[in-house]
């Protein structure tokens, strides 16, 4: 079997070196590691591995620190992983029968990143492992590739099932800009140097990330019409685009660049599942649950569908289940929600007994728009998760019991407390019971979350006109004017609504 170099470079990894080390030691041969002016226990670490420590000093290049690192390599095979990667334990067999080849090659290998932040995890395939030449350099000042110089020195590019679990992703929004702003400048130095598709496409995200979609929406609208583009690349920045329109409420923006990405792409869940919602946000129903039910079969083929995407989102099979449920129960459609209860019945078929057995008295429960009476609120408590919260505030929003109900969305307020129905929800209560003054704090609290709910603005505003501050909810009106400019059917009612309180006394 060829001897594989596991080629790193690192800086102050202290915190990840240890279990990436832990992932490769049994079919590692050889561990380089180039360091680029750690001040912790990096380098003792990377020593306690038996690794073949350099030092490098550090000019704004990780292809440069990259190269250093391939000079000093010897196995017969690299393969080059960062610090928060680590290899999957089931690919370690794959490995080992390309390690017994000859064969003149790099192979694409899926480097799964978690990102909780963001509740998603996606997917990008790189070339990660190649045979060692002295010819094969990387390139690129961020974002390194070294498939060019492979296919210059002809080498076969090959797909493999290998898997790299990337963590450094799974950490706050404020970390993934602070790492975006980091990269940014040298993304645009490396665009200006070597004006490569890839690099604008690489430069689109960077701004994405910083939410900067102005710069992002030009770049993305540049990268469509660019010939040298993967297709699979040009339906994610058809998706960028789409999301983008989606923030802007322009649903029929949103739809037609999402179904470009379908077109070029048809493979990948995540736009099945996005362009459901945007029907959703069109009140279009049923288009909205043929698109979601796309969106199951699609996530049911993933294992055949990543080896062809070089980008994959990955989608939680139950947010499509839940997502569908609640779909049906906006429709009282059965035949719809018998196809999701089987979905669900099946990836829940290996969990604990009374778990399974708890979580189908539940779904029973609320999809047959029974009470929730004390025993089954438990239940919900026991049961409630990210996936299922919109089914089950949508359930809870018709039961009798205020009580229970108050209970429940300050206990999915807690839990989640940037949900603006919850939070809407809890303040109805409050004005129900006579509590005006606490729904317009509650919702005053949380004003940034509500800005762009339609619903829990006009709510905010009768709240106020209630307690007679109408100048207050003209503002809001006013708000909802310039933000909600493309929702017609909103725009009238604000329209009809600032028209009656002109004719009060306060206003005029």
């Amino acid at each position: 079997m060829g001897v594989l170099t596991l080629s790193m470079i690192v800086k102050n990894e202290e915190k990840y070196l240890k279990d990436c080390l832990e992932s490769v030691k049994n079919i590692a041969g050889e561990i380089v590691i180039v360091d680029t002016g750690s001040t912790d226990n990096t380098v003792s670490i990377a020593k306690e591995y038996n690794a073949k420590v350099y030092n490098f000093e550090w000019r704004d290049d990780f292809s440069a620190a990259r190269n250093y690192a391939l000079s000093k390599s010897t196995g017969d095979w690299i393969l080059y992983l960062d610090a928060d990667e680590r290899l999957d334990a089931n690919s370690i067999h794959e490995l080992k029968k390309i390690l017994n080849t000859v064969t003149k090659a790099g192979y694409f290998c899926t480097v799964k990143s978690i990102d909780s932040e963001n509740e998603r995890d996606h997917s990008i395939r790189y070339v990660r492992l190649f045979k060692n030449s002295p010819d094969i350099k990387f390139s690129g000042k961020v974002h390194e590739q070294i498939t060019d110089s492979l296919l210059e020195n002809g080498y076969q590019i090959q797909h493999s099932k290998i898997v790299i679990n990337h963590i450094g992703y799974d950490v706050s929004k404020e970390e993934k800009e602070k790492k975006a702003k980091r990269n940014l400048e040298l993304l645009l130095e490396d665009y200006n140097q070597n004006k490569s598709s890839y690099s604008l496409f690489q430069l689109g995200q960077t701004y994405y990330i910083l939410g900067n979609f102005e710069k992002a929406e030009e770049i993305f609208s540049e990268l469509i019409d660019n010939n040298e583009l993967d297709n699979t690349l040009k339906a994610e920045a058809y998706a960028y685009l789409a999301q983008i329109e989606h923030s802007k409420f322009n649903s029929t923006g949103a739809e037609k660049l999402i179904d470009k990405a379908i077109e070029l792409n048809p493979r990948q869940t995540y736009y099945y599942l996005f362009m459901s919602k945007v029907y959703l946000r069109q009140q279009n129903l049923y288009k909205a649950k043929i698109y979601a039910k796309k969106a199951m079969e699609a996530n049911k083929s993933i294992n055949n569908n990543e080896l062809l995407n070089k980008q994959t989102i990955y989608v939680d099979n139950r947010e499509i289940i839940y997502f569908g449920l609640f779909l049906s129960f906006r429709t009282q459609d059965s035949d719809y929600t018998e196809y999701f209860i089987k979905e669900l019945y099946r990836i829940i078929k290996d969990e604990e007994a009374n778990h399974k057995l708890q979580l189908i008295k539940l779904m029973e429960c609320v999809l047959n728009g029974r009470e929730i009476n004390e025993e089954m609120a438990e239940v919900v408590e026991k049961h409630i998760n990210k996936y299922n919260l919109d089914l089950l505030i949508t359930v809870l929003e018709g039961q009798k019991n205020q009580d229970i109900k108050l209970r429940l969305f300050n206990y999915f307020h807690s839990l989640y407390p940037k949900n603006a129905d919850a939070i809407k929800n809890i303040a109805q209560l409050y004005d129900q019971r006579g509590a005006t003054a606490e729904a317009i704090q509650l919702m005053e609290n949380n004003k940034e979350i509500l800005s762009n709910d339609p619903a829990a603005l006009f709510y905010l505003a009768s709240f106020y006109i209630k307690a007679g501050k109408f100048g207050e909810a003209i503002e809001i009106f006013d708000y909802m004017e310039k933000t909600f400019a493309r929702m017609v059917e909103i725009i009238q009612k604000v329209k009809l609504v600032k028209e009656k309180l002109k004719g009060l006394s306060v206003v005029n």
